[in-house]
């Protein structure tokens, strides 16, 4: 059986543009023609016609293709994406870079909100981290973790839905991204590698018009990854 090849909506938007172009041509053409003719007219209106009722269609088409360009590519105070989990690994491996040991660790901690399992995802000193096992705990004991992570002296990154008990120590809302499950990234940044590497994410996110989907980890993390500590601005 032969194989199908199947155009994706760009490349039949293209193609149409394309035509688009050559029947505008087309029109011009007969219009100019038209406009040198006394004789027949008719036909040749009705022929400028249909054109112009193609040309329409096309039109339309490629108009929503161009809309779609114009929302994909415009800067977007809120950043929406799939899971944070990739952005958190990214933050942590670009904190902990050129150290012989790990200073600062991720553990996803787990608690029940009604019926609702909810995540609390958490970047800070390694040697704190590493004391929890990543489980399902009371609110209370996790409150009782981000206060432990707090007395380390370390910067903090945490994603999780908004809690007002949890945050209280959060300086504020960092990036603006949020994840499909609703979690937000927040974070206490003080002068150490990993407030260097939220300043230099957050820098390098709004360079790029906040779209890092098609680049790669490994080049996002070596643009941010920390630099001897050259913090430039509070963040």
């Amino acid at each position: 059986m032969e194989k199908r090849n199947i155009k994706s909506y760009k490349e039949i938007a293209i193609e149409e543009a394309l035509e688009y172009l050559k029947k505008v041509k087309e029109l011009e053409r007969l219009e100019e023609e038209y406009k040198s003719t006394y004789e027949n007219r008719a036909e040749m209106a009705n022929q400028i016609m249909v054109l112009a009722k193609e040309i329409l269609s096309l039109q339309g088409s490629f108009s929503y293709y161009l809309k779609n360009m114009s929302e994909k590519y415009s800067f977007k105070e809120l950043k929406l994406i799939e899971n944070l989990l990739p952005v958190l690994e990214m933050l942590k491996e670009a904190s902990n870079k050129g150290m012989y040991f790990l200073k600062y660790g991720i553990r996803n901690f787990y608690y029940q909100d009604g019926e609702v399992l909810k995540t609390v995802s958490l970047i800070g000193d390694m040697a704190t981290l590493s004391i929890y096992a990543e489980n399902i705990y009371a609110k209370d004991k996790i409150n009782e973790i981000i206060a432990s992570l707090n007395e380390s002296g370390k910067s903090i990154v945490m994603a999780c839905a908004y809690d007002k008990d949890m945050l209280q120590d959060f300086n504020k809302l960092k990036l603006n991204i949020v994840s499909q499950d609703g979690r937000m990234l927040f974070a206490k940044t003080l002068d150490d590698e990993l407030g260097e590497v939220m300043q230099k994410f957050e820098d390098y996110l709004n360079q790029n018009n906040r779209h890092l989907e098609d680049i790669p980890s490994n080049v996002i993390i070596e643009n941010i990854r920390v630099d001897n500590l050259k913090r430039t601005r509070e963040i």
